[in-house]
């Protein structure tokens, strides 16, 4: 069982162009900003919208093709989906918003009070059964949205924004739950985040997207690796350059960006008399700040405007509006000693070892 997607979907001036797969027992999440396609891809997925172009197809039966005009209704589908606004009905009790997919489908009544019953138990939400939505707690909402999607064997499931609504301790649990529930449904798994942590505690695969089309594909590793986008590097945590690779003598190059030229150890793997188009990562904790201009073998020293400084765990994450623009990793203790402060102009330096290709263009 595998789901298949090659799709192009107009949402007024907005337009996804998606193709991808995703096998039986592996949870994909699709990850990106606000605005990327995600939801839009979800909808056409569970059957809300309809592609202008290209088909969708569940486990070889065509759910959508634009080219001969064939469409499978959102209850026809089988599709499992818990809504990032959870759509629980507000006039029905627990059971009967579980019940209401097999309900849809034509299940009479007592059979489909049966199977919400059982699914709710399953999920340790029995208790729940009589509850109206506005007396559910975010988590107790999110277990009944998952009953609901889990209900009558659907063939794919998609999560969007599951934990998105959820406080701290309940966000903890029911992430448990998800995860618990996505290793144990045998078909594809889609998960829409836009938080990297989540993506990747709980997928076996990213898909990125970015202003309405597919990025980049691959496992976490995959994507730390060798991101392909400012978007991708950001979220692995890199400083991401792109430019013209130019020969500059014996094991040396000249990567030409935006900005200031960068000065790089040449890449064994590239031909070394000849330009090249390439990718380029640098880790934030490779970047020194100083407050003023820096003396030492660095070969890299750029100047900039520091725009902002977040605090992660132990290390301070400090963006540099330099040209090409940086993140710097130090400790906080460092943010101190430096007076390191949003507005404060640095200096930023880093070695040509520590700036690795990652692929051409």
């Amino acid at each position: 069982m595998s789901l298949d997607v090659d799709v192009v979907v107009d949402r007024g001036s907005f337009r996804l162009s998606a193709r991808l797969r995703a096998p039986a027992g592996e949870t994909v999440a699709l990850l990106g900003p606000n605005g990327s396609g995600k939801s839009t891809l979800v909808a056409t997925l569970a059957g809300l919208l309809r592609p202008a172009r290209g088909s969708v197809s569940l486990d070889g039966v065509v759910l959508d093709d634009a080219e001969g005009n064939r469409h499978v209704h959102a209850r026809d589908r089988r599709v499992g989906i818990v809504f990032q606004d959870l759509l629980l009905f507000g006039h029905l009790s627990t059971l009967e918003n579980v019940a209401f997919p097999l309900r849809a489908r034509g299940l009479a009544a007592p059979a489909a009070r049966q199977e919400a019953a059982a699914i709710l138990s399953r999920l340790g939400a029995g208790h729940l059964a009589a509850v109206r939505p506005a007396r559910l707690s975010g988590g107790q909402a999110q277990l009944v949205a998952l009953a609901r999607a889990l209900v009558g064997g659907p063939r794919l499931l998609l999560l969007d924004e599951p934990l998105a609504a959820l406080d701290v301790q309940a966000r903890e649990r029911v992430r448990a739950l998800v995860r618990e529930t996505l290793s144990g449904f045998e078909g594809p798994r889609i998960l829409i985040t836009h938080d990297p942590s989540e993506a990747m505690n709980l997928a076996d695969r990213l898909i990125l997207m970015e202003g309405g089309r597919i990025t980049q594909v691959g496992t976490p590793g995959d994507i730390a690796t060798a991101p392909r986008t400012e978007y991708a590097a950001d979220l692995v945590g890199l400083n991401l350059f792109v430019g013209r690779l130019v020969p500059a003598g014996e094991g040396v190059g000249v990567l030409e960006t935006s900005g200031s030229p960068l000065v790089v150890a040449w890449p064994r793997e590239l031909h070394p008399e000849v330009e090249h188009k390439v990718m380029a990562v640098l880790r934030p904790s490779d970047v020194a700040l100083f407050p003023a201009r820096p003396e030492g073998s660095a070969r890299n020293v750029l100047r900039g405007t520091i725009t902002a400084i977040t605090r992660q765990h132990d290390r301070s994450r400090v963006r540099v509006a330099s040209r090409p623009p940086l993140v710097a990793e130090v400790t906080p203790a460092s943010v101190s000693r430096l007076g390191l402060a949003e507005g404060r102009t640095v200096w930023a330096s880093f070695k040509a070892l520590e700036v690795r290709v990652v692929g051409t263009r």
